[in-house]
């Protein structure tokens, strides 16, 4: 989130950026940072107050649903984005929603089911299912999906190749091998 607010500052045109959250982070960009729980806390008015156009989601809905957590706090936005004329709600997903398949998924392959999934992934693949029946009249819902490169567990695509015992690098070209994040 704090990467996505830098940017934000830097590179468009957003003359303040909002955080909202039950705790504050750890690291506080530029940002201005309001203790709420968008679950439970009226929002509408603090968005219309402040004029808000866009609403990015980046955070997961933890608790013991996460699940459904996770939707309900995503039918929320957009109720309380369709009340405060909203431009945009931004989600952040994962590639890992997508259902398995033998080929490379693009952005209209299917969803995996939620039953059986990781919650987080569960959760994000429910929100994603309610926001193509989402009406035209509220906010537009944009679903941001985001490669599964570096996580909290092991096993991701970037471990693997770290672990080899060397880099394979084209002949003839920089050996150098550069990791962007």
């Amino acid at each position: 989130g704090q990467a996505v607010v830098r940017h934000l500052i830097h590179h468009n045109p957003f003359s303040r950026v909002f955080g909202l959250g039950r705790r504050p982070p750890k690291v506080l960009g530029p940002v201005r940072f309001l203790p709420v729980d968008p679950r439970s806390d009226e929002l509408t008015d603090l968005l219309v107050v402040n004029d808000v156009q866009v609403v990015l989601h980046l955070a997961y809905a933890l608790s013991t649903d996460g699940a459904k957590a996770e939707l309900a706090v995503a039918q929320r936005l957009m109720e309380v984005g369709a009340l405060a004329s909203t431009e945009r709600v931004v989600f952040a997903s994962c590639d890992r929603v997508y259902a398995r398949s033998d080929g490379l998924c693009m952005e209209r392959a299917p969803c995996r089911k939620a039953a059986g999934a990781p919650d987080e992934v569960a959760g994000k693949a429910a929100v994603e299912a309610e926001l193509r029946g989402c009406s035209s009249s509220g906010p537009t819902p944009v679903v941001i999906r985001t490669a599964n490169i570096i996580g909290p567990t092991a096993g991701a695509p970037l471990d693997a190749l770290l672990s080899l015992p060397f880099l394979i690098a084209p002949r003839g070209q920089d050996p150098l091998v550069q990791f962007l994040h």
